[in-house]
């Protein structure tokens, strides 16, 4: 009779904390649901950042295109994953990195990698000859504003503790924390597809229609020397929906990523930090424990 009661006990327990636990996650997805869709934003992040390099963010996005192999064009390897390091201060896009590895901590050391890179060497290696003054730019951030799961614990505590960067991790499905670069990915998209001419942009199809995958015509590399381009005409086109402060104001500086960022190193200075490459490689990688049974000459 008593195993009977316990028994019953150890069960209503359990239906209780599995009720608690229900009425938990739906409090959860109540208050994500009403921070994502109603809660007021107040100002907007360009305002943070006072100078070049303050702020950085950082953003991902599966692209609207399908690439084939390079080393058969009839085979469909997939949609890439973009990845885009943009200034807070002028909307200047100073690092990208486009890859097939998904959205993973992996793609975003590699954009960062590739902000600090020289931008000529950078743009030769896909066959693009540009002046130094057309993307100039090579350093990191004093401030990192990264998605939550972008950056490891490791990376993290490199960033910190070994170059003097803060690194703020935003919460997930909170795209207007980083308005600044989804606001820029939106007109950055629609910069690209203009040299895309296979770009999924019809999500409804109907049976009969033609499978748009067929048309593809791109491998990565290919993409790659796109999306260059699409940077450079993206960081020299005017941009509406920036608000210049009241510095700007009486000096008439265009709305133009490029014209913003030089005038913020003219008048302001900046807050970028540059680093020897193999500093930044050793700060970027992922790190790993290895032991060798053959000892230190095995």
């Amino acid at each position: 009779m008593q195993e009977g009661q316990e028994k019953v006990k150890i069960l209503q327990k359990a239906q209780s904390q599995s009720k608690l636990t229900k009425e938990g996650q739906i409090i959860s997805n109540e208050r994500r649901y009403f921070e994502l869709n109603h809660k007021a934003v107040l100002g907007e992040s360009t305002s943070e950042a006072f100078k070049p390099g303050s702020i950085f963010q950082v953003n991902d996005t599966i692209c609207d295109q399908y690439l084939v192999s390079r080393e058969n064009r009839n085979q469909i390897i997939g949609r890439p994953v973009l990845y885009i390091v943009l200034d807070v201060f002028s909307h200047y896009i100073v690092g990208f990195h486009s890859g097939l590895e998904g959205l993973s901590r992996l793609g975003t050391m590699m954009a960062l990698y590739n902000a600090t890179r020289n931008k000529v060497e950078l743009c030769k290696e896909y066959g693009i000859e540009i002046d130094e003054n057309e993307w100039n730019c090579s350093s990191l951030p004093d401030t990192l504003i990264v998605d939550r799961g972008a950056l490891g614990n490791t990376e993290s505590y490199n960033l910190v503790n070994n170059l003097g960067i803060s690194v703020k991790i935003h919460p997930p499905y909170m795209t207007k924390c980083k308005g600044t670069v989804e606001q820029s990915f939106n007109k950055f998209n629609l910069v690209a597809n203009r040299w895309q001419s296979t770009a999924v942009i019809k999500k409804d199809t109907i049976r009969e229609d033609r499978d748009y995958r067929k048309d593809v015509l791109l491998n990565l590399d290919e993409f790659t020397r796109i999306i260059i381009h699409s940077i450079l005409d993206f960081n020299n086109t005017h941009m509406d929906y920036y608000v210049r402060d009241e510095h700007m104001l009486p000096e008439d500086v265009a709305r133009i990523p490029s014209v913003l960022w030089k005038w913020g190193l003219e008048n302001r200075g900046s807050r970028l930090k540059s680093f020897s490459e193999d500093v930044i490689k050793l700060n970027l990688l992922p790190n790993a424990y290895a032991c060798n049974h053959k000892g230190p000459y095995g």
